[in-house]
């Protein structure tokens, strides 16, 4: 991970530009007190003569700016939740191990980081259990404080951008390497970058999505593939990342799972848009959240959540978010831990009615045992209503067409060599989201790889660093005039909510 994370720091590397007047510049505004929070997942792989090396992990890291002046910018980060997997080296955050606790008292307490508030450059960094700290450097050495000073990186660009499409700023060289970052997208609320960087060896592309406003990272995805040497052996490591911000407490911002939702080369039936559209009603908090109670599964460091929310066939055209989740034990009563979920909640129709699921993650640096006396979750479902657009255009089967629709944009393009199937790639832009059913065409779909990125990503790759852009396949069986598109919108507030509870069975 030591080198993916290295190149989390080139945010720190950006020299200075020339700018236009009239061009807008994007930097890092930061005041003492100013905090956020960070999901980092990371998934590697690497060979080595016959070894492969699966490795993962997860943390939810809290920033907060302690000092900003003309000469430093100074903030300390503390994970919340982290968790390590892959090559028999497990760790957990909410599970302690005996052979682990000099790391877990290390990693709970946090970290100082110091840079120049000029040109970005580490000053000073050093975990706040000072004690435990100087006890590791002398056991672990220059290798693990490297690894440790290049894992937990700024929460923004320390240099100015200018908020100007094709604008490119070369980096200094990280490595053997030289990076380029090039503006590609500005909105009035975002600035969209695009990192790459390749020779015959090593590989790297990404993309980071900055607030206009004050220059903190929104999202940020990358991959990269280099060569590496351990234990005299020759090898390739290959990374992903992806690092999301919490945007509120009210509604979480979620991490995707680095792994693509489809990854076959299956085609689906197109469902057909009459029926499926009728499906899909705004109910009332007393027809969505007839029952309030449902069973809680232990999944290992995971807990698993499901519950009959109705017992009529209803399908909600919106969404359930959650707030105030808080697991309980009746074993130890003054045990309370705060959970997180990671993915949006789940609905589907039963013969008993509508079900939700979804899985909750345990935050905090839980004592031995804690973890397993939990038999009680609550929390607030709000319901956030959704409306239902319909867009209607010609059918062009013979060129390449872009519609837009609100702030979602598509673009479907004829598959060369076929007079049948099509590549429809999809762009959101807002709340609103683009169902599978699309009205006046007959035949298939399939669910591929987004397009995105340069040709030695893999399928895994373009997956993480599309930023939610998204490509469909569409195998079309007859003579279409036109097409209808249907937008799901979400709401930008919560219609109501509703207090749940799942135990234990």
């Amino acid at each position: 991970m030591k080198y993916l994370a290295l190149v989390l720091s080139l945010s720190l590397l950006l020299p200075g530009c020339s700018q236009d007047r009239q061009t807008e510049i994007v930097e890092f505004k930061a005041q003492a007190g100013d905090s956020a929070k960070y999901w980092m997942k990371t998934k590697s792989n690497i060979k080595l003569e016959g070894l492969d090396v699966e490795q993962a992990s997860l943390a939810l890291l809290h920033y907060q700016i302690d000092k900003v002046d003309d000469k430093i910018l100074k903030f300390s980060v503390v994970p919340e939740l982290m968790q390590l997997s892959g090559n028999r080296n497990n760790f957990h955050s909410a599970r302690p191990n005996d052979r682990q606790q000099e790391l877990r008292q290390l990693m709970s307490a946090g970290f100082d980081i110091t840079l120049s508030s000029k040109t970005g450059e580490l000053i000073s960094f050093s975990g706040k259990n000072a004690e435990l700290w100087q006890q590791v450097v002398e056991k672990s050495g220059d290798a693990f404080v490297d690894s440790m000073k290049n894992s937990l990186n700024s929460p923004g660009f320390v240099r100015q951008i200018p908020a100007k499409v094709g604008e490119i700023l070369p980096l200094t060289e990280v490595g053997i390497h030289a990076t380029e970052l090039e503006v590609v997208e500005v909105t009035d609320a975002q600035l969209t970058l695009q990192i790459n960087s390749a020779n015959e060896q090593t590989k790297l592309y990404g993309k980071v999505i900055l607030n206009r406003d004050n220059g903190w990272i929104e999202k940020l995805a990358l991959a990269n593939v280099m060569p590496m040497e351990a234990m005299g052996m020759q090898g390739t490591a290959r990374h992903n990342i992806l690092m999301q911000r919490l945007n509120s407490e009210e509604l979480t911002s979620f991490i995707t799972d680095l792994e693509p939702l489809v990854a076959s080369d299956y085609w689906f039936d197109m469902e057909q848009a009459d029926q499926a559209i009728t499906e899909y009603v705004e109910p009332t908090a007393e027809e969505l959240f007839k029952f309030t109670q449902g069973e809680l599964l232990d999944n290992g460091n995971t807990f698993f959540t499901k519950l009959l929310l109705t017992d009529g066939q209803i399908t909600p055209a919106g969404e359930i978010w959650f707030k105030d989740i808080r697991a309980s034990s009746s074993q130890q009563p003054g045990l309370e831990v705060q959970l997180m979920p990671t993915l949006p909640s789940f609905i589907f129709p039963s013969e008993d009615g509508a079900v939700l699921e979804q899985e909750f993650l345990p935050l905090g640096w839980l004592a031995k045992g804690e973890l397993d006396k939990i038999d009680k979750i609550t929390a607030t479902a709000l319901y956030q209503p959704a409306q239902l657009k319909t867009y209607s255009f010609d059918w062009s089967p013979d060129k390449t067409v872009t519609h837009q629709m609100g702030k979602l944009a598509l673009t479907i393009t004829p598959l060369a060599g076929t007079t049948d199937k099509f590549a429809m790639d999809i762009y959101p832009g807002g709340n609103e989201f683009l169902l599978p059913i699309f009205g006046g065409l007959k035949g298939k779909v399939q669910y591929v790889a987004p397009n995105v990125g340069p040709e030695w990503l893999t399928y895994d790759d373009k997956f993480t660093t599309s930023l939610n852009q998204s490509r469909i396949l569409l195998n079309v069986t007859n003579d279409a005039d036109t097409v209808t598109f249907y937008i799901n919108e979400l709401a930008s507030e919560p219609a109501f909510e509703q207090k749940l509870e799942w135990n234990l069975k």
